[in-house]
């Protein structure tokens, strides 16, 4: 009995040191925040930043892609911000890694 407890301890150790993070974030929720609360031409700027920073850092995450979602919302600060081309190059990937967000993919693009 006490083997077994051991063995079973030492799994869980194991296990616990494995990373949990499924993707990489970065600094996604509070420059988000930071940008709802008050948006500006600054807080937009590091949200941009932000969303670099996460489609360069891609490796940091188990699954070792961009998180869901985060492509659609460049793409749309991107196109807000002018940069209609590379806006719309960006919700392509969006739809290519993850086609359950064609809804949301769609409605951006209607809205142009």
């Amino acid at each position: 009995m006490k083997k077994n407890i051991s063995i079973l301890l030492l799994f869980m150790m194991l296990v616990s040191c494995a990373p949990t993070n499924m993707y990489y974030w970065g600094n996604y929720g509070q420059a988000t925040y930071q940008h709802n609360k008050s948006q500006s031409e600054k807080t937009n700027a590091e949200l941009l930043i932000v969303f670099e920073d996460i489609i360069n850092k891609k490796h940091k995450g188990i699954r070792n892609a961009v998180p869901p979602g985060i492509y659609a919302d460049y793409g749309f600060f991107l196109i807000k911000d002018g940069q209609i081309t590379k806006g719309k190059e960006m919700l392509e990937k969006e739809l290519f890694l993850y086609p359950e967000s064609k809804k949301v993919v769609e409605y951006i693009l209607n809205k142009l």
